[in-house]
């Protein structure tokens, strides 16, 4: 009896063990994939993973949500999406963004299905508009600071240095503006100061793009101190080009971490080549490190490792800034590819971006992909936009019946027909509405649903029982 007690017992553990490996292999399971989405620019690309582990991606006018395996689930144009980045809010994804080509902002929020909840815009009957390039959140204060530049319309040469602090409805809550005398600088990226409690700012020049400052504010914008990202170990007056900035970001909670290039065409003691800068919490330098990779930009990564990505490539540096990996993530045939623009660490482990694609044939794309922990893309993957088809949902159906549209929610007119074209009744509602069909007789049907927006129409075959 003993005997089988425990052999029993020893069944079940196995069991258990393999029911629970299973689950967690599961869990972990790394899905990659590589989608190339036709758009009408690529402007100001930007991706990031949603609470269900579907990724957004947002380039010029539109955004599409792709699920985890890489199946697009909608797209949505909209103009107001112009320069927005996208960030959550509870159930929305909201896009601070430039409110027109004359400057301005807006803040707005879409729900999961692509919908506008809500929208908050700049007075525009002021002169002087306001521009956001850049942003975070500041969830102490429950704020959003946003960073850019204010002058008036069309004024290159009366450009100020303007930060604010908003509400999550994109109300201004504080600002603070100022210039230097006979300059026009603006802010281009704005950093949490986790040391200070307040923000660190790089700014750039409408003349020169090159010449930056760091702008080490307190947490109503007020300067604290300025200092230049390469002090100029040459003790010579050269172009401030020769030193190019590319990205900066927050590093260990204490200092900041920039990648840098220089092109030195005299004596000097630093040669050329790239750099990795260390400033501390004032903004000023504190070491430089020479790496052998042309790094464009930076991120550090949840195991306080430094995540890296430039061109074709995304690689990743250990602590003491040696090479761990780096891979070229997409087809070798591809001959599309402009530059990856971000990268994020996904849920399961690996990473997602999204880059920028050439214009071939008047046509423009950008590219979404998805790689393991390495940066690895399944080679078997095909390298095709994911499409759903239009769908009747019940089909067959006998009292109601959903016609979903993929990339688009809006406005949708549906016009019924029998089989041999006589018109029966026309209904507009939204997508994703039920429509009734409880009058229709059993039998075959012809349904026209056409996007009052765009004018697209699709033509689908209704069985009802």
């Amino acid at each position: 009896m003993k005997k089988l007690l425990k052999s029993y017992w020893f069944t079940k553990i196995l069991i258990l063990v393999f029911i629970l490996s299973i689950g967690f292999n599961k869990t972990n399971a790394q899905s990659t994939f590589f989608i190339k989405i036709g758009t009408w620019g690529g402007y100001f690309p930007n991706v990031f993973e949603d609470e269900k582990g579907c990724i957004l991606a947002k380039y010029d006018f539109g955004l599409t949500r792709i699920s985890p395996d890489g199946r697009i689930l909608w797209k949505t144009r909209d103009n107001n999406l112009l320069s927005g980045a996208c960030i959550r809010d509870s159930q929305y994804y909201v896009f601070p963004a430039l409110d027109s080509e004359m400057g301005g902002f807006r803040f707005q929020a879409i729900d999961y299905k692509g919908k506008t909840v809500w929208m908050e815009r700049e007075n525009f009957a002021e002169v002087r508009m306001r521009t956001v390039n850049d942003f975070i959140i500041d969830s102490a204060r429950r704020q959003y600071i946003v960073s850019g530049d204010r002058g008036k319309v069309g004024d290159l040469k009366n450009i100020y240095y303007w930060i604010a602090g908003l509400d999550y409805r994109g109300h201004i809550l504080w600002e603070r503006e100022w210039r230097d005398s006979g300059e026009s600088r603006y802010f281009k990226k704005i950093l949490k100061n986790k040391k200070t409690g307040g923000y660190m700012l790089l700014t750039q020049d409408f003349k020169d793009q090159f010449r930056k400052e760091l702008f080490n504010v307190d947490t109503a914008g007020k300067l604290i101190e300025r200092n230049f990202p390469e002090p100029n170990p040459c003790k010579i007056n050269i172009s401030s080009s020769s030193y190019r900035l590319k990205d900066i970001i927050s590093y260990n909670d204490t200092m900041f971490l920039a990648t840098f290039s220089t092109f030195l065409d005299n004596d000097c003691p630093l040669e050329e080549g790239n750099y990795f800068y260390f400033y501390n919490s004032n903004g000023k330098l504190i070491k430089r490190l020479a790496n052998d990779w042309a790094v464009d930009y930076l991120k550090q990564a949840k195991d306080k490792k430094i995540l890296i990505w430039a061109g074709n490539f995304i690689g990743k540096l250990n602590a003491n800034f040696q090479l761990e990996w780096a891979k070229e993530i997409f087809p070798v045939d591809e001959k599309a590819i402009e530059g990856i623009e971000k990268v994020e660490e996904s849920r399961d482990g690996g990473f997602i971006g999204i880059a920028q694609g050439v214009n071939i044939a008047d046509e423009n794309y950008v590219f979404v992909f998805k790689t393991d922990s390495l940066g690895n893309i399944n080679p078997t993957e095909e390298y095709e936009e994911k499409q759903q088809p239009v769908m009747l949902q019940p089909n067959p159906a006998n009292n109601q019946v959903r016609i979903t549209i993929p990339y688009y929610y809006g406005t949708v007119a549906v016009e019924f027909y029998t089989m041999l074209g006589e018109f029966l009744y026309k209904k507009t509602k939204s997508e994703q509405d039920m429509y009734d069909i409880s009058s229709l007789s059993p039998g075959m049907y012809i349904i026209k649903a056409k996007i009052e927006e765009t004018g697209e129409e699709r033509t689908m075959r209704l069985v009802v029982e």
